[in-house]
């Protein structure tokens, strides 16, 4: 993966703040994570940078990696 595929890959999943989050985390190693809210969750989630954090939040909160139908509605 080049530098420019993983900032694509920042940009797509947390926009322009995560480009720019993971660019100081890469340069002073000062903000360790960004906080964002995926659609249809009410709780903001952590994200920690430079970690597999960013991938699994992509494959699942993003992209329904497990999302499934139950056979009976919740009460």
């Amino acid at each position: 993966m080049t530098l420019l595929d993983g900032l694509k890959g920042y940009y797509s999943n947390f926009g322009l703040r995560g480009v720019l989050a993971i660019s100081t985390y890469r340069l002073t190693r000062r903000t360790k994570e960004i906080t964002k809210q995926p659609p249809g969750i009410r709780i903001p989630v952590h994200i920690r940078l430079g970690t597999t954090d960013v991938l699994i939040y992509a494959e699942i909160l993003l992209r329904g990696q497990y999302a499934f139908d139950l056979p009976f509605s919740r009460k």
